[in-house]
């Protein structure tokens, strides 16, 4: 077709000048036959039968073929696929750069990906992502996690210090004893005021001593009633009874003798014979202390040690 145009314009037109503009001259006629020399070569620069010009670009129904800087059996092609329904646009950007291809290896930076699929992370190490619906966790997050177990792991500080509970219940208020602490140590529920808990401990009575008062220091509130058992040091000479500041009952008695005693109107009887007794109840308590008020009867000797238990 290039050469038959050709021909046609040497045949009815032999005379015909081409201008070609020359910075230098301005102007510059040539004949027909210099023209047709120009695109004689520039044809070949195209099809790549120039000597000057190896690369060679065709255009077919493949796509875009490009020869390379090598004549050979080897090309490029940039082939695109049929477009259906409406016009398709690709546009190239404004800068030196170089195309990702769907199967390349590329590094991509300055990328947005919007809600993409991961179905493989490349790394040196292994990541495994579970098979449910989850939220990863951070490196600097703060997570509640549950269900985990920690291996060989070191906890360096706590978020929290546990909350130190006092023996006497401080931590609850007046009348209530912490029933537990959560996880952090805090006081997690109290006995509601009135209900069932119990305060121990110890003291002594030397039943030489002249009737009185002798106070017991406690470490916990107002109490409701108490058991008290009481035991002369050295022998087999004991005592129990039962205290709630209104109703009192004990229980004495001496092995020395296989003689026991008892009496509704004391909580300790330290019964040694008929004349000598050393008797007292509990007659008042307070959040830190209670009371005992003593008789001594006759002439008892010896020293009482006992424990009492406090029903708050």
């Amino acid at each position: 077709m290039k050469k038959m145009l050709l021909s046609f314009m040497l045949l009815f037109f032999p005379s015909i000048v081409f201008a070609q503009w020359d910075s230098a001259t301005s102007f510059q006629s040539q004949t027909v036959s210099a023209a047709f020399t120009q695109v004689q070569n520039s044809l070949k620069a195209i099809d790549g039968t120039g000597s000057t010009q190896p690369a060679k670009i065709s255009v077919g129904a493949t796509g875009v073929e490009f020869e390379g800087s090598t004549a050979d059996t080897v090309e490029t092609y940039i082939a695109v696929t049929d477009p259906t329904s409406s016009d398709k646009t690709w546009t190239i950007p404004n800068s030196t750069d170089t195309f990702v291809g769907k199967a390349t290896t590329d590094t991509l930076t300055n990328k947005t990906l919007t809600a993409p699929i991961i179905s493989t992370i490349s790394n040196t190490g292994t990541l495994t992502l579970p098979t449910s619906t989850d939220t990863l966790v951070g490196k600097a997050t703060t997570d509640t996690l549950t269900n985990k177990s920690i291996s060989g792991g070191q906890i360096t500080s706590a978020v929290a210090t546990a909350t130190a509970l006092a023996a006497n219940g401080a931590n609850c208020s007046a009348g209530n004893y912490p029933l537990g602490v959560d996880t952090l140590g805090a006081v997690e529920s109290c006995t509601a005021a009135g209900s069932t808990s119990f305060d121990v401990g110890g003291f002594s009575r030397d039943t030489t001593t002249a009737s009185g008062t002798q106070t017991i220091t406690i470490g916990s509130v107002a109490g409701k009633s108490f058991i008290l058992d009481c035991r002369q040091q050295g022998s087999i000479e004991w005592s129990i009874g039962f205290d709630d500041l209104t109703n009192r009952f004990s229980f004495g008695y001496v092995s020395a003798t296989n003689v026991a005693d008892r009496t509704q109107t004391q909580s300790v009887y330290d019964y040694q014979t008929g004349s000598d007794t050393y008797q007292g109840y509990v007659s008042s308590v307070t959040a830190t202390n209670f009371v005992i008020t003593w008789t001594k009867t006759g002439s008892p000797t010896g020293t009482l040690d006992c424990h009492y238990i406090k029903n708050n």
